[in-house]
Formats: structure tokens, sequence, C-alpha cells
């Protein structure tokens, strides 16, 4: 009887990342963003920054599709007492 089944593959996906983070904590890699080039980034920053924009951008990809879901049933009750 989970209800939400999201907030905890978020948490054990953060876990997951957190602890290859923990892993890499010594390394730097160099950061080239086309526009800046970043020297002696640690890896555990990266790879926590790339979850992040990666969970943002699905967040904000499936926004339009969730806010229109919304519409539609919230319309539908007033749609069956027109039809009835």
């Amino acid at each position: 009887m989970i209800r939400r089944p999201g907030l905890i593959f978020g948490v054990l996906l953060f876990g997951v990342v957190g602890y290859i983070s923990y892993l890499n904590t010594g390394e730097r890699v160099v950061l080239d963003l086309g526009f800046v080039v970043l020297y002696r980034v640690p890896v555990s920053v990266l790879l926590f920054g790339a979850t992040f924009a990666g969970m943002l951008l699905m967040f904000l990809a499936g926004l339009p599709t969730d806010l229109k879901v919304r519409r539609m049933l919230r319309d539908r009750p007033e749609r069956l007492d027109r039809e009835l």
C-alpha cells in the first residue's frame, strides 16, 4: 500500500547518486559548457547537478500534458451535466 512510489523512487535515486558521488570525492574534472570552461569541478557536484537537471527537465517536459489532463478531468462533470 505505497501511496507515493515516485517519492520513494526519487529518494532511492538520490541515495544511489549520493553513494556514487561519495566514492568519487577526490576526483576532479574539467567541465566545458560551451560558453565557459570550469576547471577542477568535483565529480560529486557534477553528478548531483546532472541528476537534478535531468529530473527538472523531465518535470517541465511532462507539465503541459499533466495540466491538460487535469483540465479535462475538471471539465468532465460539467460536460456530463450538459449531455444529460
